[in-house]
């Protein structure tokens, strides 16, 4: 029986901190994510070193990088548990970040980095993630040979070129951007296929 997690995700407040994770939460679901079959995704139970009460999870899934995302039961907010929790599975996971991730960058032909334009500098106290609007993003892109940059910039507004591979964005243009870069890559890659 799965009583604990089913009552603290069914907080409202704890709930619409995330994104994954239906409200109501009842029983079956939480059984059901337990007895489920081994994934990639690694969860974590987060409790208290002292005498070991069960607080919430922190856990990580592999993506294109990883996803974080952890939650505490309402009770346990203030305390300074999630700040142990997170940089603890932080450190756990660093060397797949430094051996797996990083490394693949060089590899993508098209790398979007989402860069805030709020501070940061301290994501322990941060309260929410960044919105786009909150953002710039940089396009890199790895052979930049047949990409119309002047055609980007001026459909893309307040775009500007970093580097002669790499454009900045607003964040809450990155659809656009996406569309704009991507279809002709599509239609080059269908029209191959059609010729082959």
């Amino acid at each position: 029986m799965c009583t604990m997690p089913t009552r603290r995700l069914g907080d409202n407040d704890v709930a619409r901190m995330l994104a994954r994770i239906p409200h109501p939460y009842p029983e079956a679901d939480a059984e059901a994510f337990i007895a489920r079959e081994p994934t990639e995704e690694q969860v974590f139970a987060i409790e208290r070193k002292d005498d070991g009460v069960f607080l919430g999870a922190a856990g990580i899934t592999p993506a294109e990088d990883y996803e974080f995302g952890y939650w505490l039961g309402k009770p346990f907010w203030g305390f300074g548990y999630s700040t142990e929790a997170v940089t603890d599975t932080i450190l756990r996971r660093m060397p797949d970040y430094v051996h797996y991730i990083c490394p693949q960058f060089g590899e993508t032909d098209i790398n979007f980095q989402r860069i805030p334009t709020v501070d940061t500098s301290n994501p322990f106290i941060a309260r929410w993630i960044p919105t786009p609007d909150e953002s710039m993003v940089v396009i890199r892109l790895k052979n930049p040979r047949g990409i119309d940059f002047p055609y980007l910039l001026s459909m893309i507004p307040n775009s500007f070129m970093s580097r002669a591979n790499s454009i900045v964005i607003h964040g809450a243009k990155l659809d656009l951007a996406m569309q704009l870069i991507l279809t002709p890559l599509i239609l080059q890659l269908i029209d191959r296929k059609r010729r082959a």
